[in-house]
């Protein structure tokens, strides 16, 4: 309940967002009259293909125009409205998410009482779609550009857990390839968006080998381009818990025995290096 408020506050945001930035926005669709009836020119549906894209060149050339210091951030404004923290933080319950001070380059793991909704919200910044996020006087962005989701705190915080489930949104294994420009950019997108995480699956396994290492992904359809994540229209959205909860159950039937049993999941082989030397 507490997910879909969040998301249905961050949609209708999205819409005022939208207006604040004009006709260009990253965060919803473009319903644009022609001869031909309303034409959809979402980004998240292919009308933005790539980032070569006019479109895509022209949101970009207009961002250093919006003025972010007056501009609230709305992940930020949602958490803080929906998340006790100092609840977690009193809590047994150990929660830590990621960021990259963009000054450093480092990795940084927010948890405990540095957990609130500014490392919220550095967790999930883009940098060049959202104002920037500054605590302690650094900018931080998500940490996906480098490694997301970094599950080694896992190793010193993990007394009782027998299993780990990733559940990868930038699916890397496809079913066709090179059919397109804007399909190719999204593919390379999401292989090089999940690396530092199957890199960090792969240490946490190596130093905990007792933990049984499984993976939900599935098949992106091509309608739905890299740029459908900035798609907040609340059917879109609808379409998207759908079809999560179809993939969920599916995983569920294949392999639900062996839950604390087994992995699912080759982690090892999957990060290993295929050698073709000839002869």
């Amino acid at each position: 309940q507490t997910l879909r408020k969040g998301w249905t506050i961050l949609s209708k945001k999205a819409d005022t967002q939208a207006a604040r930035m004009g006709v260009i926005s990253p965060f919803k669709s473009l319903m644009i009259p022609t001869i031909f009836g309303p034409m959809n020119f979402d980004k998240m549906n292919g009308s933005w293909p790539n980032l070569s894209h006019p479109m895509h060149q022209f949101y970009m050339a207009a961002y250093g125009q919006i003025p972010h210091d007056n501009f609230p951030n709305p992940i930020s404004e949602t958490v803080e409205e929906l998340v006790d923290f100092e609840a977690i933080a009193n809590s047994d319950l150990d929660v830590f998410v990621n960021a990259i001070n963009g000054r450093t380059g480092k990795h940084v793991v927010f948890g405990h009482d540095a957990l609130d909704s500014s490392a919220i919200a550095a967790s999930a910044n883009l940098r060049y779609m959202m104002p920037p996020v500054v605590i302690d006087g650094d900018e931080y962005y998500d940490g996906g550009y480098v490694y997301n989701p970094y599950f080694l705190p896992l190793t010193e915080h993990s007394d009782g857990i027998t299993d780990v489930l990733a559940i990868m949104v930038n699916p890397t294994d496809q079913e066709e390839v090179f059919v397109s420009p804007g399909r190719n950019e999204q593919m390379l997108n999401a292989q090089v968006f999940s690396s530092g995480a199957y890199e960090n699956l792969r240490r946490l396994s190596d130093r905990r080998p007792d933990i049984h290492v499984h993976r939900i992904q599935k098949h992106v359809p091509e309608e739905f381009g890299a740029s459908s994540k900035f798609n907040l229209d609340m059917e879109f959205l609808e379409l998207l818990h759908d079809r999560g909860y179809e993939i969920a159950d599916q995983w569920l039937a294949e392999n639900k025995h062996k839950l604390g049993q087994q992995s699912s999941f080759d982690i090892e082989d999957f990060t290993d290096a295929e050698y073709s030397l000839g002869r």
